[in-house]
């Protein structure tokens, strides 16, 4: 592992200079390969690349879109009689339209509930009503744009012993600390502001605060464990989003769901040109079979169906053609 320094950004910048370095020697570390790839994906992720406020409403709208179709695929789905095996498993030896639409809604099904947290959990970051309004309800007062100039360190990080009595104090107090952030006093003089994780933490964003003086004092200590049940529900957002919060298993199944988002687009795209050239082979049959009855004599034999998909239209249309064959109407 490495120690990251982050720098305060330059005026009009949102990322300032982030070196690493050794956590023993303390000698600095090359850069990061590939460090651009990882901000553009997550520039993409977060805001499609736009400017932060409008790229954040645009994926919003995208957020309950696919809550809508999530929902209104299950009502689809919602087995009329409770036959959750059939409701479940897909059966390998279909073929054609009936494959992609059991592939498309059975998939689908699985991989319902991690669209709806992906989604649901989406909207937190998206629209500052949905975030202030949960803020509100955990009693959790609302992040403020800071103002000034960005806080700075001294030359030692402080007026008085430097980083490492506040560091000393924090390991004594927190032994079972998995994963830190130090952000040093302004210039002048202030308190250490520590951020960090047990190891035994429920998910990675269980955070604890603990503010320290330069000769090692404490002067707060904030622990995850202490906050109200809305303000522990409100850490849980992220690790629910990425999956985190059920550990490895909970990661895999976002990554999956995440991968299988783009065949739902193909399967549906799929079947909708499926649906449309089956309207048209239809459409032609009827015309077909009027053209046919009204040649025949006799009274006429009805053939009644029941469709969803057309399926049934269509073998009704074909058992008509075969009762015309044989001189019937």
């Amino acid at each position: 592992s490495s120690v990251g320094v982050r720098f305060a950004p330059p005026p009009g910048e949102r990322r300032g200079l982030e070196v690493h370095s050794h956590p023993y020697s303390g000698a600095l570390l090359p850069a990061v390969r590939g460090a651009e790839v990882f901000h553009f994906v997550d520039s993409l992720h977060r805001w499609l690349l736009l400017p932060r406020a409008p790229g954040r409403i645009v994926l919003g709208i995208l957020a309950l879109c696919l809550v809508g179709l999530a929902l209104s695929g299950l009502y689809l789905r919602w087995p009329r009689k409770k036959d959750w095996r059939s409701w479940l498993t897909f059966n390998t030896k279909l073929r054609g339209r009936s494959f992609l639409w059991a592939l498309h809604a059975i998939a689908g099904t699985w991989a319902l509930v991690a669209y709806l947290v992906v989604a649901g959990t989406g909207l937190y970051w998206s629209f500052d009503i949905v975030r202030g309004t949960l803020q509100d309800w955990a009693g959790t007062p609302s992040a403020q744009p800071r103002e000034g100039k960005p806080a700075r360190a001294g030359r030692n990080g402080s007026t008085d012993g430097g980083i490492d009595p506040a560091w000393q104090g924090f390991v004594a107090r927190a032994p079972g600390w998995s994963t830190a952030t130090i952000r040093l006093p302004q210039r002048g003089g202030g308190a250490y502001q520590l951020t960090w994780v047990a190891q035994d933490a429920p998910h990675d964003r269980a955070r604890n605060r603990m503010s320290l003086g330069g000769d090692g004092a404490l002067l707060k200590d904030e622990r995850h464990a202490d906050l109200t049940a809305g303000q522990r529900a409100l850490t849980t957002i992220r690790p629910l989003h990425t999956g985190t919060y059920f550990g490895l298993p909970g990661r895999i199944v976002m990554m999956l769901a995440s991968l299988a988002l783009p065949g739902f687009a193909i399967t549906g795209w799929m079947l909708y040109l499926g649906r449309r050239r089956q309207k048209r082979a239809l459409a032609r049959e009827r015309a077909l079979a009027v053209d046919a009855n009204a040649n025949l004599q006799g009274a006429p034999i009805l053939v009644a169906f029941a469709t969803q998909g057309g399926q049934a239209e269509r073998i009704a249309l074909h058992s008509a053609g075969a009762l015309r064959a044989g001189g019937r109407a």
